[in-house]
């Protein structure tokens, strides 16, 4: 298989074996996090932390596909020759997106409490005890080995959109709202959670026989359940897309 746009040997279409490791990633990553969450007892919306890194981590993927191609005309202001409007046009759009992108995470991780509540989500004894001073080094190496395997996946995936991105022309705004719907569809669900709680504690869930701990930690596993199989899916878009381009292109 040839890039069509370089005639250079584009990377080989993904295998059963890579198709599985991306779905071990994910059910790792999601399983840690729950793991975590039920452990050191975080309320359902410190869940909204660790996700609002990912964002963060898949918007630095997004900005580098937007720039891409763009980076390569930029030795060409040394020779005095102006980038193109395509290029220009891309990298004005890669700022923006960072901007507002980032601005929009960074305000979310302030709303709910930013490094404290941070710092809380890895408290020993968790937040139950936030007046103790020590910290769980278990939920901190827990915590960082997800963050490892999330930004492995997410990786493989921006060189998976690297290579489609060299056969097929870039649909620019597909990809800048990509990581938007999925904010908002996993946000969503979280904030839903919360609503359900708010309205157990004021008694508009009774019938269901649970303290507002239990409660949580139900809404817990259950916006995680949902997250996960978003998750799949989208990989699994994403996949199909990569095989039928890569494919097309043989």
């Amino acid at each position: 298989m040839l890039d069509h746009r370089t005639d250079r040997p584009a990377a080989p279409i993904d295998s059963h074996d890579s198709v599985q490791s991306a779905r071990a990633a994910i059910l790792a990553s999601n399983g840690l996090v729950l793991a975590l969450a039920l452990w050191q007892k975080w309320p359902v919306l410190a869940l909204l932390i660790p996700f609002l890194i990912e964002n963060l981590v898949i918007g630095g993927f997004t900005i580098a596909r937007l720039v891409q191609g763009a980076h390569e005309r930029l030795p060409s202001i040394a020779n005095g020759k102006p980038l193109d409007d395509a290029a220009v046009m891309r990298l004005v759009l890669a700022t923006g997106f960072g901007f507002m992108y980032t601005m929009f995470n960074l305000g979310f991780f302030s709303i709910l409490g930013g490094w404290d509540s941070f710092r809380i989500m890895f408290q020993a004894g968790g937040p139950a005890h936030e007046n103790t001073h020590g910290t769980s080094a278990l939920a901190v190496a827990g915590f960082a080995l997800m963050m490892l395997i999330m930004v492995w996946h997410h990786y493989r995936a921006y060189r998976r959109s690297m290579v489609i991105d060299r056969i097929v022309p870039l649909d620019v705004t597909q990809v800048m709202l990509a990581p938007v719907m999925r904010v908002l569809v996993i946000h969503f669900s979280i904030l839903l959670s919360g609503v359900l709680i708010m309205n157990y504690i004021t008694g508009g869930m009774d019938g269901l026989g649970l303290d507002s701990d239990k409660l949580g930690q139900l809404l817990i596993i259950l916006f995680m359940v949902i997250k996960t199989v978003v998750d799949l899916h989208l990989d699994s878009q994403s996949q199909a897309q990569f095989r039928r381009v890569a494919q097309a292109a043989e």
